[in-house]
């Protein structure tokens, strides 16, 4: 796809301006990963640039959580987690929870591990309340 495709972070940060508003969730989901990859690539970090993308990217994902399957939400957040200079606003976070909520029947025992490790990062209050609710649903 074209998001895959893109050689830079630049590129992509252009395409993310353009037309992240308009992105589905599985087009979040790949954003991230090809993200991900071109700042390993640069291995120079995230640096402001990267920051500017993946923060588009997370808003847009509050915008689009409902349309995330578990597979694509796992992997999605993972990625996320791995940008250690952005986090989502409070909004953005309360989206994501409530889907983390939604989906925590399907999601395996390894997956729900991963989504609360992501989220107690971004939110350490929310440790507790996450861990009732997911583990009342996933044993």
């Amino acid at each position: 796809s074209m998001l895959s495709g893109c050689e830079s972070v630049e590129v992509l940060g252009r395409l993310v301006e353009e037309r992240g508003s308009s992105f589905n969730a599985i087009q979040v989901g790949v954003a991230f990963s090809t993200l991900t990859k071109l700042v390993e690539k640069r291995g120079t970090g995230m640096g402001e640039d990267g920051g500017v993308v993946a923060r588009l990217l997370l808003d847009r994902m509050g915008e689009t959580v409902g349309e995330f399957k578990h597979e694509h939400f796992c992997e999605t957040l993972v990625a996320v987690s791995k940008m250690d200079t952005v986090s989502p606003s409070p909004a953005v976070l309360q989206a994501v929870l409530a889907r983390a909520l939604e989906l925590s029947g399907a999601l395996s025992h390894l997956d729900a591990e991963k989504v609360r490790g992501v989220l107690r990062g971004w939110d350490a209050a929310l440790g507790p309340t996450l861990e009732a609710a997911l583990w009342r649903r996933a044993t």
